[in-house]
């Protein structure tokens, strides 16, 4: 993994080796109500790699009864020995409904060091009960064209101080042409880039996974990562439209191998 790799996923994941440091982060967001964001699930998780012992803070999105979507970086060599939950159901994160998660699974094609394919879903122990403050997202293969979109995690006040927001925050997004993007970002295929509107919240360290919504429900993209020495505003997504057949395909298999669900049940 070059240094620079290194530089863009730690500013998103949060990654603390040896000591727990779990944060959400959405940097200057609006405090948001959980019935406005009923998909977020906060992700912390512990493991042991080829990075030694570490704890690993991620945001994610509910897509079924069972399954989340999250970004692969998160869960990267954890998946085989891991410890982990997630915190939904509430916009206070010490109020939350906690599941604990049984498997991961990474996609095919991303390892570590690697900016593709940046997605991964984890599977909990337990089906949620769905209600007015938890709901799955809607993933489509070709969502609606817009312009602007929405972010939310927990965590951090500002860029300057350590301290964390028990409560979720949210920010406006503004998605850029894709030629822009590739131009500015040199992003993979299967991503896009969006930009923070002046005076609005910056997704940052320890917010890879958290959904970018549209029109309230829909999934368009993750939080992957951002490059600060291009740009401290521009963050690139994985885009899920890109990754629709694989989340479908998995997210189903995922939820068929819990022994007491049915298959035919499986939302996405």
């Amino acid at each position: 993994m070059t240094s620079k790799i290194k530089v863009i996923i730690i500013i998103i994941c949060n990654i603390k080796i040896t000591s727990s440091n779990m944060t959400g982060n959405v940097i200057n967001g609006v405090a948001s109500d959980i019935i406005d964001f009923p998909h977020s699930a906060y992700l912390a998780i512990e493991c042991s790699s080829s990075r030694g012992e570490g704890y690993f803070s991620c945001g994610s999105s509910i897509v079924n009864q069972a399954v989340l979507l999250t970004a692969g970086h998160c869960v990267i060599g954890c998946h085989e020995n891991v410890d982990a939950f997630a915190i939904f159901g509430h916009e206070k994160r010490d109020k939350g409904m906690v599941a604990n998660v049984s498997h991961i699974k990474l996609h095919e094609d991303h390892f570590e060091g690697s900016l593709s394919n940046d997605i991964a879903l984890v599977l909990l122990e337990k089906n949620l009960k769905f209600s007015s403050a938890v709901r799955r997202v809607a993933l489509m293969r070709h969502p609606p064209d817009v312009d602007d979109a929405t972010v939310a995690g927990w965590g951090k006040t500002n860029e300057q101080s350590n301290d964390v927001s028990n409560i979720l925050m949210s920010t406006k997004q503004k998605i850029l042409f894709p030629s822009t993007c590739t131009f500015t970002m040199n992003n993979p295929a299967g991503t896009f880039c969006a930009d923070s509107r002046p005076g609005t919240g910056i997704p940052a360290r320890a917010d890879s996974g958290n959904a970018m919504i549209v029109n309230d429900f829909i999934q368009i993209g993750l939080v992957s990562y951002m490059d600060p020495q291009i740009s401290k505003r521009i963050t690139v997504y994985s885009n899920i439209s890109y990754f629709y057949d694989w989340i479908k395909y998995n997210a189903r298999k995922l939820f068929c191998k819990r022994r007491n669900s049915k298959c035919k049940y499986a939302m996405i």
